[in-house]
């Protein structure tokens, strides 16, 4: 999609290659798909929309955030 313009960092717990995903999450009251980005490793950034799911993903603990 148009958001591949941001790269995906390597998945900070194994190193392995992220990508991106969706899936539903069901509440009692309510069904709604969730933006995140995943690694095999179980390793998972979830956002409110793609582009916040990939700033997640990709900010670092040392990073001066």
């Amino acid at each position: 999609g148009e958001w591949m313009m941001t790269e995906l960092k390597p998945c900070p717990f194994c190193g392995g290659e992220a990508r991106e995903d969706t899936f539903e999450v069901v509440t009692k009251y309510r069904r709604r798909t969730v933006d995140a980005v995943i690694c095999q490793c179980g390793g998972m950034a979830i956002g409110f929309d793609k582009s916040d799911a990939i700033k997640t993903w990709n900010r670092r603990a040392n990073d001066d955030k």
